[in-house]
This record gives structure tokens, sequence and C-alpha cells, in this order.
């Protein structure tokens, strides 16, 4: 488990600098048709690999930034590195979906869609199909109306919107 400090501000940093520093990793966990066997997409799925502390799950570090503006960041450095892991897939002939997990923070922000039509033009041989944006279901029921604005602006691009944790609540 991460505790660097109880210093939530000094967890905090030690997070941005992990940013900074490019210690993220994403690892893609295949998910399976269970009556046909067949891949039918992956999840990226963030780790922290600390120089020091080794392999740090999400559990032990992403509510430090939960709702902060570095918990966007981290989010937009998921969605660019998951984008670039599908360019590279397609290349290779592997064409899959890819579900990415962002918090309900980010998914709120003001210029999230803005940043989303600026990575389909960067990386504008995925199709927008292939992405399945995941929130957290319990983090949007108490705000269903603006979350079903912002949803729909997704499903105008082909891009999949999905509530994680479904029952977990």
């Amino acid at each position: 488990m991460f505790n660097l400090s109880n210093n939530i501000s000094d967890r905090a940093l030690s997070i941005k600098n992990a940013l900074t520093n490019n210690e993220f990793v994403l690892y893609y966990q295949p998910k399976i048709n269970m009556l046909s066997s067949e891949v039918i997409g992956v999840e990226a799925l963030i780790r922290w690999n600390d120089p020091v502390r080794g392999m740090i799950y999400p559990d032990d570090f992403l509510h430090i930034v939960d709702n902060r503006p570095l918990m966007y960041e981290i989010d937009k450095w998921v969605l660019n590195e998951a984008l670039s892991q599908i360019c590279l897939w397609s290349c290779d002939g592997f064409d899959t979906n890819v579900s990415i997990n962002i918090s309900a923070y980010t998914f709120k922000q003001p210029d999230f869609i803005a940043y989303i039509d600026y990575m389909l033009e960067k990386y504008s041989d995925i199709l927008p199909y292939q992405i399945d944006i995941e929130i957290l279901e319990s983090s949007t029921l108490h705000e269903i109306e603006e979350i079903q604005q912002i949803i729909k602006k997704f499903h105008d691009r082909n891009i999949t919107v999905s509530l994680d944790d479904f029952g977990t609540g």
C-alpha cells in the first residue's frame, strides 16, 4: 500500500511527480465473451511503477487526487496512452475496443469534450466506436441530467459511455 506520508499534499506532490517522470503505465485486461470465448475488447488499467516502492495499484493513490485538477491530468494521460495503443494494435491488424476509466471529475470538465475532439483528430486512424469511456455509476447518479447531456455529446461522436462498478452501492 502507498504510504509515503500522512500529509495529503505530500502524497499529491508525489503523484504529480510520477506523472511528470512518466512512472505511470497502462495494463490491458481482456474482456471476453463467456459464450464464445472471443476477445471483445480490453480495459485500460493504470498502475504506478514507482522506482522505490514498486508497482502501486490505483486504489492506493487515485483517491488522493480525486476531485482535483491533477485527476484531470492523469485521466488525459490515460486517454492519450490508450488511444496511442489502439493505433499500434491497428497497425498490427488487431482492431479492438478499449474501455478507458475516466473520473466523474474529468467527465464533467467544461473542456473535456474539446479534449476528446482534439484526441480524435490527433489519432485520426482510430474509429470512435473503438473507445468506451467508463465512469463510476455512484459518482453520477445524483447529477443525472448533467451527465445525460455529456453522454449525448459522446454518442454524437460515436463514442460509447459505460457506467463502471455497476451494482456496488
